[in-house]
C-alpha cells in the first residue's frame, strides 16, 4: 500500500515526460529545484490542544513546459522531515514527514493574470517508537489564480492563491477510515531573471491550511503551514 501511494508522483511525471513530446512542436521548458522553510501545525479537535514541530525544510523538484502561446504545465514535488512534534510541552510522537506533488495546467488570460486547475497528492507518516507508524494518503483536484507583476527590468512579483478537494485514507494504528481534506495555498515571492544564464531566482513565503474530516476516530481539525519558499530554475526551448 505503501510503495503503491509513493509511487504515484513518479508514474505522473513519466505518463507527462512520454505524452508532452508528441503533442508539442516548439515548448519553452524551466527545471530547477525548490525548497520550503516552514512550521507544521495540527489542530486538534474541541479546542484539545495543538500539535507542534520543529521547522522543517521540505525540498525537490519542479518543473515547467509552455506551449501554444497561452499555456503551460507545471509541476512540484516536495518532501521533507519534521523533528520533535510536541503538544503543551509534551513529546507526541518521535517525527512526522511529508509529500506533496502539485500538477497543474494554466492558462494566460493576459500578460499579468493565468488561471489554472489541477491535481494534488499529499501523504503524512507519523513515526511512533515501538508502535505501527500511522500514514495519512490524499489526493484530489483543485483550481486558482496566479498573477505575474513586472516590477523593473528583470525583476517580477508572482502571487497565487488555490483551493484543492481532497479524499483518502488514513491507516490508523488499528484501524483505516476515510478521509476527506479541504485546503487553501497562497504564496507570493519575488522572481530574479538572470539573462546570461537563462536562470530564474525566487524567494517569498507560503501559507496552506488542510482541513480535515473524518467520519470516524475524529481527532485532527486542520494542519497549517507558513515558511518561506526559495526555488532555481533553468529555462530552455525545444
Amino acid at each position: 500500500m505503501k510503495k503503491a501511494a509513493l509511487s504515484l508522483p513518479l508514474v505522473c511525471i513519466m505518463a507527462v515526460s512520454l505524452c508532452v513530446p508528441t503533442i508539442l512542436r516548439a515548448a519553452d521548458i524551466a527545471v530547477g529545484a525548490s525548497a520550503w522553510y516552514t512550521s507544521w501545525n495540527i489542530e486538534l479537535e474541541d479546542d484539545f490542544g495543538t500539535i507542534e514541530s520543529e521547522m522543517g525544510l521540505m525540498y525537490g523538484p519542479v518543473f515547467s513546459v509552455a506551449f501554444l502561446e497561452r499555456w503551460s504545465l507545471a509541476g512540484l514535488f516536495l518532501y521533507g522531515k519534521f523533528e520533535d512534534p510536541e503538544m503543551n510541552g509534551a513529546s507526541v510522537w518521535s517525527s512526522q514527514d511529508r509529500y506533496d506533488f502539485d500538477l497543474t495546467v494554466n492558462f494566460a488570460i493576459n500578460k499579468v493574470f493565468r488561471i489554472f486547475a489541477g491535481g494534488k497528492y499529499v501523504r503524512f507518516n507519523f513515526h511512533v517508537p515501538g508502535s505501527v507508524d500511522p500514514s495519512y494518503t490524499m489526493y484530489g483536484p483543485g483550481g486558482g489564480l496566479s498573477a505575474t507583476f513586472n516590477i523593473w527590468a528583470n525583476l517580477y512579483l508572482t502571487a497565487n492563491a488555490s483551493y484543492v478537494y481532497m479524499k483518502g485514507e488514513a491507516e490508523l494504528t488499528d484501524s483505516t477510515v476515510d478521509i476527506v481534506a479541504r485546503g487553501v495555498n497562497a504564496s507570493m515571492a519575488l522572481a530574479w531573471y538572470i539573462v546570461p544564464a537563462s536562470t530564474t531566482l525566487y524567494i517569498g513565503g507560503r501559507y496552506q491550511r488542510l482541513l480535515e474530516d473524518r467520519k470516524e476516530d475524529d481527532n485532527f481539525k486542520y494542519h497549517e503551514m507558513l515558511g518561506v519558499t526559495t526555488s532555481v530554475t533553468y529555462s530552455f526551448s525545444i
